[in-house]
């Protein structure tokens, strides 16, 4: 192989490399985005989920809070 030619080749062959690796980041990146997408969403139900245990617990709360009055008024 002559030098020219070598030194023409060297070029294409990091741009092959360089696209490959590009191919290659890309699809990282969408599967990064896939995944943030899922916990994105995943939070959300969380979220909710949290909303309907403090709910939950408010109501207990309340609930315990009239039987204490009442408890109170039996007393007396």
């Amino acid at each position: 192989m002559t030098s020219k030619v070598r030194r023409e080749l060297i070029p294409k062959q990091r741009l092959s490399d360089v696209e490959s690796e590009i191919i290659d980041l890309s699809a990282k990146l969408d599967d990064s985005e896939r995944e943030v997408l899922e916990l994105v969403e995943a939070i959300k139900i969380k979220d909710g989920e949290v909303e309907s245990y403090i709910s939950e617990i408010e109501t207990i709360g309340q609930a315990y809070e009239d039987m204490q009055t009442q408890n109170q008024h039996l007393l007396q």
